[in-house]
């Protein structure tokens, strides 16, 4: 079973302490820090991914709701905890898994865990890499519209949309990077970057940039640079070898 990497995000500290000491109880769980506010969370996040997000909503400088707009895409499982019980319609309307009030107890932070775990590790269901008819679906205005694998170069995310990149042509639509990801599989795409994953078939040159980065190119001529920690996923897609 998969560890679960949690941050913590509450500007009391006995209540991170709490948090830190309920989950100590379970195995499948790393707590990977904690923070007295969400900006040095998001500062931390430049260089760790994380699963689950334990986040309080009431806090000076930048509430629960301001700290998940900074974060980058696609977000991590959220689960709120805080004092107040008049927050929950919006929670849930970034799509929280749950809404824990403090204090909280092992068995409620024990379910919260167990449906975050159910998210973070849903098996993704991909068709086999030769079919080449798969189609990703995406919601635009009262209809559905439909795209072939091969037609699509890259998708990128921005706040809490995407664009797919085809060419010339940009669609824009109203999901997360990581439900196109799934739907499309890694079969036939890659992520380079924490808001981006492209069609390997699609880069037309790939090149090594400074800081372990690489520089990529598209037919239209469209150039992006990867993230850092990437690099070892993208040299795998692409076969590449060290110099």
């Amino acid at each position: 079973m998969s560890v679960l990497r949690v941050a913590i995000v509450d500007d009391e500290p006995i209540a991170r302490m709490r948090l830190r000491r309920l989950l100590s109880a379970r195995l499948d769980v790393e707590v990977a820090g904690d923070y007295s506010n969400g900006r040095a969370l998001v500062n931390d996040l430049a260089n760790r991914s994380i699963d689950v997000l334990l986040l309080d909503i009431s806090m000076p400088e930048i509430d629960g709701f301001a700290t998940l707009s900074l974060l980058p895409k696609p977000l991590p499982a959220i689960i709120f905890v805080t004092a107040h019980s008049n927050y929950a319609v919006h929670a849930f309307d970034v799509e929280a898994v749950d809404y824990l009030l403090k204090p909280v107890s092992q068995e409620r932070l024990a379910q919260a865990m167990d449906r975050a775990a159910k998210l973070v590790r849903k098996p993704v269901v991909t068709a086999p890499a030769s079919d080449a008819s798969r189609r990703l679906g995406l919601k635009i205005g009262s209809g559905t519209q439909y795209f072939d694998t091969e037609v699509i170069d890259y998708v990128t995310a921005h706040d809490d949309q995407v664009e797919i990149h085809c060419g010339q042509r940009v669609v824009t639509a109203k999901r997360t990077l990581l439900e196109v990801e799934r739907q499309l599989g890694q079969d036939l795409f890659v992520r380079i970057h924490r808001s981006c994953i492209v069609r390997v078939a699609a880069v037309q040159e790939i090149a090594p940039v400074p800081s372990g980065r690489f520089r990529i190119r598209f037919r239209d001529g469209q150039k992006i640079h990867s993230g850092r920690s990437f690099r070892a996923r993208i040299k795998k897609a692409f076969g590449l070898r060290e110099a």
